[in-house]
């Protein structure tokens, strides 16, 4: 798709919109990530440096974790993936994106990786 101007003002169609900022994207299937979305369209919801977070702590549910990080407290409870370079989710799993501020960005991708032994 392409940009139209209307009025002298260039718009970008919603599909073709890119976002820098780090979210947290909840899935019906697919669990939670959290990562930075770059793309999404009909289809797909495309992510950069995801990590699946199987297990964490906030003050309450995931908004708060999106503003305020984990708790400091629990770090050693918190179980995040290893961080993948790109993620493509299907846009009908998808159940919000959540954008996180720049405190919470900071303290989640400070949690180390997670793996089963």
């Amino acid at each position: 798709m392409k940009n139209i101007v209307i009025d002298g003002v260039e718009y970008t169609p919603k599909t073709e919109q890119k976002l820098s900022e780090y979210s947290i994207i909840r899935c019906r299937n697919a669990g939670v990530h959290f990562g930075r979305v770059v793309s999404t369209d009909a289809n797909f919801v495309r992510v950069e440096g995801s990590r699946r977070l199987w297990a964490w702590w906030s003050d309450a549910t995931l908004s708060e974790l999106s503003q305020s990080g984990p708790r400091k407290d629990k770090i050693s409870e918190q179980k995040y993936g290893c961080v993948l370079p790109e993620l493509i989710l299907v846009t009908t799993d998808v159940c919000e994106i959540i954008p996180c501020s720049e405190t919470a960005t900071t303290l989640l991708l400070a949690v180390p990786a997670w793996a089963a032994k």
